[in-house]
């Protein structure tokens, strides 16, 4: 397949999100044979604009992204965390090429209502979505036309290569890694649970 992966690369990050999910999800999908054009959308947007600002050069960048599928005419569209996209980029390639599939993964939570609406804005002109939270809040997002999965964070062989679990002699029993600023639901758990040792 030719795919057009569109997420937030971070080229100007200088290396430091090596481990980001976007970058696996492409090796992976190079690795199982597919070719992948991978578009990042805050990049392209911080280049639209001779300010160097993202929201600035968004209009840009969404133009570029059907440029590019134009020069690609990928069979799958695959989307990632590009909160600058507009939606009416995924009509515009629906109309153009429809039987170009547009998929869509999350890995933020969407127990938060304003990122539970965000997924919902594009998921009309959506084939699929793949998020890393389940159960009744993925649930929210099921419609006639559209297959929702849950799918676990995305680990690679050749950035995970750790094997702590392979340690059979540990004094933790729990080891959270995540964020809690601005987390209300996370920061509830941890106030409950006063014993966790945070660093």
């Amino acid at each position: 397949m030719k795919i057009l992966h569109i997420a937030n690369f971070g080229f100007n990050k200088q290396g430091a999100h090596f481990y980001c999910t976007d970058r696996k999800i492409s090796a992976g999908l190079i690795e199982n044979g597919h070719f992948v054009y991978d578009f990042s959308f805050r990049d392209m947007a911080r280049m639209g604009t001779i300010f160097k600002t993202k929201k600035l050069g968004a209009k840009w960048a969404n133009k570029e992204v059907l440029k590019v599928v134009n020069n690609i005419e990928p069979d799958l569209v695959l989307i990632g965390h590009s909160d600058l996209m507009s939606p009416d980029v995924l009509r515009q390639i629906k109309e153009s090429y429809p039987n170009t599939k547009i998929a869509f993964w999350y890995v933020d939570p969407l127990y938060l209502e304003n990122k539970l609406d965000f997924v919902k804005a594009f998921s009309p002109y959506l084939d699929a979505i793949f998020c890393t939270t389940g159960g009744e809040y993925l649930q929210k997002l099921k419609q006639p036309h559209l297959s929702v999965a849950y799918m676990p964070n995305v680990g690679h062989r050749n950035v995970e290569t750790l094997q702590q679990f392979s340690n059979s002699k540990t004094d933790k029993t729990f080891i959270f890694c995540g964020v809690v600023y601005k987390e209300p639901e996370r920061e509830k758990f941890f106030s409950v649970h006063d014993k966790f040792h945070r660093t």
